[in-house]
């Protein structure tokens, strides 16, 4: 990792939120997450107090998949310093084979929008494995920069990248588009709330 975007970063944003061995297991909503994983976004949309995060967490866990997280805050609300997130949270699970997009990201002057994300995704295209990167707490995201760079990405995603959006309200992003093009798994509140057949389906977590 460049000691650019080390230095600039709050390592404990990348940690994926722990599962405790007793949790229960909400077997109803993993097989509905990973039923949808061929589509290029989830989103997860719900007030706080619903569990959003840590039933991503679950799944994954339960799936072993390879992940990167990335719980933003106020602080990450502008592009520069979230492709520095970016970057940071990636090269947690993969060293890049180039470092052209990483390269761009710690730059003074970014290039356009176009050509980050062209870089970007031919370099994630370029990867051997498939993984997932959960964006969390996307709420406290309001630069349209990044909203636009979102949408970008998911315009021509790679087939080995699942994106996980965790929100407490609907992003500003093309939602109709992607439901259009049925490109999206919707993770809502009703979902989250836990039922009798929930309680009665799940069992706790044995590791």
């Amino acid at each position: 990792m460049s000691k650019a975007i080390k230095d600039n970063i709050i390592r404990t944003k990348l940690h994926r939120p722990p599962v405790s061995d007793d949790i229960l297991l909400r077997t109803s909503l993993i097989e509905e997450l990973e039923k949808n994983r061929f589509k290029p976004l989830t989103l997860v949309v719900a007030p706080a107090g619903y569990g959003k995060s840590l039933i991503i967490s679950e799944w994954i866990e339960d799936q072993k998949l390879v992940n990167a997280w990335i719980s933003l805050d106020g602080e990450i609300n502008n592009l520069p310093i979230f492709l520095e997130y970016l970057c940071a949270a990636l090269i947690t699970i993969f060293p890049p084979k180039k470092q052209e997009f990483f390269s761009m990201a710690k730059a003074g002057v970014l290039p356009s929008l176009n050509i980050l994300t062209t870089t970007l995704l031919n370099e994630i295209y370029d990867l051997e494995n498939e993984f997932v990167l959960v964006l969390d707490d996307y709420q406290f995201i309001k630069d349209d920069q990044i909203h636009e760079f979102i949408n970008e990405i998911l315009k021509y995603p790679p087939q080995n990248m699942h994106l996980v959006i965790i929100s407490r309200r609907d992003p500003p992003l093309k939602l109709s588009t992607f439901r259009a093009y049925n490109s999206i798994s919707e993770i809502m509140m009703k979902q989250l709330a836990f039922s009798k057949n929930d309680i009665h389906l799940s069992g706790s977590r044995t590791m």
